[in-house]
């Protein structure tokens, strides 16, 4: 009986974990919601993964120094404001798993951005349409 108990309880908890690692996972691609720009963050760092209007950002460093907040589903780190040729410290709440709000201040100025996750890029989906049938 004590065994059963046991094996119960760690696969609730192993349950438990991993719910809740997928629900604050903050690694993938993301598409800004009212731009056709998309990032790429791993590992604490988010790289542009396509952007039509600024096609030459492609690949630069946007989202750097990630680490997850003592709350859950936010992060606090750094974000590269173009105007200002700087980082400035930006915070990160996951709404849901697809969903997250991109906080930032600049003196009286304070922006959120709202990101969606996404599957691909246009350009991904360009070059896969360019493939030869087979």
């Amino acid at each position: 009986m004590p065994r059963i108990t046991i094996a119960a309880w760690l696969l609730g908890a192993l349950y438990f974990f991993s719910t809740s690692a997928m629900a604050g996972e903050l690694d993938g691609l993301w598409r800004l919601s009212d731009k056709p720009v998309w990032i790429q963050i791993e590992a604490g760092v988010g790289l542009i993964a396509y952007s039509e209007k600024n096609p030459e950002d492609v690949g630069k460093t946007l989202l750097r120094n990630l680490v997850a907040d003592d709350e859950a589903d936010s992060w606090q780190g750094e974000i590269y404001v173009k105007q200002l040729e700087a980082y400035k410290a930006t915070e990160i709440v996951l709404d849901s798993a697809d969903s997250m709000k991109l906080k930032v201040s600049v003196g009286f100025f304070r922006k959120t951005v709202v990101w969606q996750r996404s599957d691909h890029t246009p350009v991904a989906q360009a070059v896969v349409s360019q493939q030869p049938a087979s």
